[in-house]
């Protein structure tokens, strides 16, 4: 071994070397902030989520027709502000875009949920119809529409354990502009319809105008042709205060049917046309 010469070595720079304009390749996640960005799937499938639950929450407005120019507004509203929204709390906070945009779309999305759901449960915006039914017959459960528009109250009498008549009290929104008659045409074509898959036929009087609770009503008969003989109707319909539409029908066999009518004219004295009553 012999020791030869060592060439000098030029002293070593104060500086870190330079790297390439395009930047040193690597495989780590981009940062900023030292944060990492959520992964592209995570992205997509949460933002779908969130979207699908703001569509459901402005679909339960659609069934009534008066405020679908607020579904409309809503849904372009959230459109347009949650991508200005996300992109300067991006750059406020320095995170990612994506979450920032996840962050931002699920307080958009549920906390208004989260309080309409709220506001529903201690609001009752169709209460039913505050009724005591006859001697006799039996309350059913109240139904009400997905949309909270409309609620049915109903009673049955029983015979020999049989159902032999009904009682049918229905509160719904309405409305200004369809008339008595037209809310009348609806509900007969609604029930020629369900006759016909039934194979029935129908047989409607002229509505016959009279008062209800102070307001214009009318009043019709339905007879039902059967394959257990005549099913006999009378129903009445009114347009009351507050945008409402209120109708009562009884419901019985022919040959029971005027046994009962005292019931129906009972609750049809009962039944008031207003929000409250």
């Amino acid at each position: 071994m012999t020791n030869e010469p060592q060439p000098d070595l030029p002293p070593a720079s104060p500086y870190p070397p330079p790297t390439s304009p395009l930047g040193a390749p690597t495989t780590a996640p981009t940062t900023v902030s030292g944060r990492k960005d959520m992964p592209w799937l995570a992205y997509i499938a949460a933002t779908v989520a969130l979207m699908l639950l703001a569509w459901w929450r402005f679909a339960t407005l659609l069934p009534t027709p008066s405020r679908m120019p607020l579904v409309l507004a809503a849904a372009a509203g959230v459109v347009l502000l949650i991508p200005a929204v996300v992109t300067f709390i991006s750059i406020l906070v320095g995170s990612r875009y994506r979450i920032a945009g996840i962050v931002t779309l699920t307080v958009v999305v549920t906390l208004p949920s989260v309080m309409t759901l709220a506001w529903e449960a201690s609001h009752d915006p169709m209460p039913a119809p505050s009724l005591t039914w006859p001697a006799g017959w039996t309350a059913l459960p109240v139904s009400r529409a997905v949309a909270g528009n409309m609620v049915t109250s109903r009673a049955v009498l029983t015979v020999n354990k049989q159902s032999a008549a009904n009682l049918i009290a229905i509160k719904e929104g309405n409305s200004s502009s369809v008339t008595l008659e037209a809310g009348i045409n609806v509900v007969v074509k609604s029930e020629r319809a369900f006759a016909s898959l039934k194979n029935m036929t129908l047989d409607v009087s002229p509505p016959v105008e009279v008062t209800w609770d102070g307001y214009r009503a009318l009043e019709y008969d339905i007879v039902m042709h059967t394959d257990h003989g005549l099913v006999r109707q009378r129903s009445i319909r009114t347009n009351g205060t507050g945008k409402l539409a209120c109708s009562l029908s009884y419901v019985a066999g022919e040959r029971i049917f005027d046994n009962h009518l005292d019931a129906y004219d009972a609750i049809k004295h009962q039944f008031v046309c207003r929000p409250g009553g």
